[in-house]
């Protein structure tokens, strides 16, 4: 028997439609069929719909195994950011490979997918370091979402014998100029390929992540050849982590110039003469400073310097430690950059090249100015990791589902029908056939669409029918496996007279998912107007309805109230406008 689709259907039709699920098992054996009809689904004549950015746990049919990774977000940031690189470290048993007795098939671990978690987006990753023997991974990943109201949860897949993975990942955007992690080499993890050359035996150590750059306090450092993408003008940032074991003063820490004059100088952190930080930018005519409070030896920091037309600011240990409202653009040199020291060229007979005593990681310069959110969750996520970021125990995916529907619906558009579906994943899916009725009993097949096989990536399709002859038509969607096997989607009733409604209302997300004891949702409205928000359960009781004066723009709803008392399990949220539905999701409470 073919299993069952779990089906998150989206009706955009201008009311709530009966749907009713059919799914046709067909068997030929000596030539006579065989059919059964499984009824699911049946809601009193309204089922709510489901949009395609809800997802399911563990329907990735090319993974085995997931865990999922929180990320305490909520508790540092004020605002949400986007599409932020994190780097995750694990250590599980069933991280290793199967050789080892884990879980992973690929001896380069590339059998690993990340998705975030509303599972609608697989999630951009680059592997950093893998032991197949300890199961010992880390991972930089292309967080789309961090959230400032509540944990961050993300979906780590992995196991997979398929053909089909490629994982050839972007991770940092042309905002990062270049990435030293020092981690046995002085490679830049950018795209600028801004290598470092390490001038008199510099040492790695271990540091606050893996391995770190150690300094004698001498002639030792780090440099890097002028490359124009070097040059940050209106704005920039230098990070890094530093350890000192001697206070030396003026020692550098980054620089960019060479000369003994300072007249290829742009920007420069370093130690001043009285145990604080001095960050300088300089122009064609000046040079403008600022310095930090105090710090001590034998103590981590993580240092931030930033700068853009609002002014410049330190930052240590993720907190703003001091600021100069006025803004400067540094101007473009032909000098090199240097780490761990303040010049190429010998100051004097005493103080060679303005060296630094202790230890440098992790140092990254941008071409922006960070945000005091991101360079919290920055510090966080190395200081604190361990309180920061939690890894679930393994579970076992369940591969059976031939594929995940996200979005069914059907509307009248222009004097024709218009049908759009999407998937999230497909497995054997050979194709699709779109079948219209006039009386919802009988149909027909008017269309052939292919599908793509085996994916687990995101596929929309769009078809039309321009034959609305009837004021009302039914249209269901097939879909067929290699092997012969289908499932019906539907029916959706399309009048004549069904329109899109005047005021354009956008459900953007719905989180957290699974959720807890709070419901976020952010709505766009183009202008004030009243929604009503229900919850029902997956027999169609209703459980919640709360009504929500929306105003022009964005909209950020929480709902609280009895939302802890949920019984565990899942449920149906629909948002409605004037009786029509705009969007309704599919969430899970844990």
């Amino acid at each position: 028997m073919k299993p069952k689709l779990q089906l998150k259907t989206a009706i955009k039709t201008t009311q709530k439609l009966k749907l009713k699920r059919v799914l046709l098992i067909s068997s030929i054996t000596t030539g006579v069929s065989v059919f059964a009809f499984l009824f699911i689904l049946w809601f009193n004549n309204f089922v709510p719909t489901i949009d395609s950015k809800a997802g399911t746990n563990n329907n990735f049919s090319i993974y085995n195994w997931s865990k999922t990774i929180s990320i305490k977000s909520n508790t540092e940031l004020k605002n949400n950011v986007y599409n932020y690189p994190i780097l995750i470290s694990i250590k599980d048993n069933d991280l290793r490979t199967t050789e080892f007795g884990g879980l992973l098939e690929d001896a380069n671990a590339k059998d690993i997918a990340i998705f975030n978690q509303n599972l609608n987006k697989k999630l951009n990753h680059k592997i950093k370091k893998f032991n197949p023997k300890t199961g010992e991974i880390d991972v930089w990943i292309l967080i789309d979402t961090l959230f400032s109201n509540s944990e961050t949860n993300l979906n780590f897949e992995f196991g997979s014998t398929s053909n089909e993975i490629i994982n050839i990942d972007s991770i940092f955007n042309s905002t990062y100029v270049g990435i030293w992690d020092f981690d046995e080499s002085n490679i830049d993890l950018s795209s600028n390929y801004n290598d470092g050359t390490t001038v008199n035996s510099s040492k790695y150590i271990s540091g606050i992540k893996n391995k770190s750059l150690k300094l004698e306090g001498e002639t030792e450092h780090v440099v890097i050849q002028k490359h124009n993408s070097l040059d940050l003008t209106t704005e920039g940032t230098l990070s890094t982590w530093i350890y000192l074991e001697e206070y030396l003063n003026y020692g550098g820490i980054i620089h960019k110039g060479d000369k003994k004059n300072w007249s290829d100088e742009a920007y420069m952190l370093q130690l001043w003469n009285n145990q604080k930080l001095l960050f300088a930018v300089n122009n064609e005519n000046t040079q403008q400073q600022l310095y930090s409070s105090k710090i001590n030896t034998k103590t981590w920091y993580y240092v931030v310097a930033t700068w853009n037309a609002e002014g410049m600011k330190i930052y240590l240990n993720g907190k703003l430690d001091a600021e100069y409202n006025k803004g400067i653009v540094a101007r473009k040199t032909t000098g090199n950059l240097h780490i761990g020291a303040q010049l190429e060229q010998n100051f004097s007979s005493s103080l060679k090249n303005l060296p630094f005593k202790g230890i440098i990681d992790e140092v990254q310069i941008l071409n922006k100015a960070l945000s005091i959110d991101q360079i919290s969750i920055n510090y966080n996520n190395l200081a604190n990791y361990n309180s920061f970021v939690k890894i679930s125990e393994t579970k076992k995916n369940n591969n059976s589902l031939p594929f995940e529907l996200s979005d069914f619906s059907a509307n009248y558009v222009n004097n024709k029908v218009v049908i759009d579906w999407t998937t999230n994943s497909e497995k054997n899916n050979q194709y699709f056939e779109i079948e219209k009725s006039y009386d919802g009993i009988i149909y027909i097949a008017i269309k052939k669409i292919e599908g793509h096989g085996n994916s687990y990536e995101k596929h929309y399709y769009s078809s039309s029918d321009n034959d609305m002859s009837e004021e009302t038509c039914f249209y269901r969607l097939k879909q067929v496996d290699d092997d012969g096997k289908f499932e019906y989607f539907g029916p959706l009733s399309v009048k004549k007279t069904n329109l899109t409604p005047n005021v354009k209302i956008e459900v953007d997300n719905v989180y957290p998912n699974p959720f807890s004891d709070i419901l976020n949702i952010d709505i766009v409205s183009e202008n004030a107007k009243e929604v009503e928000i229900t919850i029902l359960d997956m027999n169609g009781r209703l459980v919640k309805v709360e009504k929500v004066q929306l105003s022009d723009g964005f909209n950020n709803i929480h709902l609280t109230e009895n939302i802890g008392k949920l019984l565990n399990g899942t449920y149906i949220v629909d948002i409605s406008n004037n009786n029509k539905t705009v969007k309704s999701f599919k969430i899970f409470k844990h």
